[in-house]
């Protein structure tokens, strides 16, 4: 179960956003703090913020609790043997 979620972090919205958005992406479902997310990339926490309203809109979701409702959707569709950006098994979801 760990192996599979990791590789789901690793490939949710690989296709859709940018490589640093998804960092970000990968740090905010990890419940690191804008603060957090900040100092790791040398920002400012107000930066940060910058980059989840752009990436926010991309996806569709409105807060942190809807990006995690988006990831977990995601995950339950994804195959063991799953691989690519996870937003595509919702996308192939009838």
């Amino acid at each position: 179960m760990a192996a599979h979620l990791e590789r789901a972090f690793g490939w949710f919205v690989c296709d859709t956003l940018s490589p640093r958005e998804g960092e970000i992406t990968r740090m905010i479902l990890q419940s690191h703090s804008s603060k957090a997310i900040a100092n790791a990339f040398d920002n400012s926490p107000e930066t940060i913020k910058v980059h989840c309203k752009r990436f926010y809109a991309k996806l569709g979701v409105a807060s942190q609790g809807d990006l995690l409702s988006l990831f977990l959707s995601a995950l339950r569709q994804m195959p063991a043997t799953g691989q690519g950006d996870l937003l595509s098994y919702l996308r192939d979801t009838p």
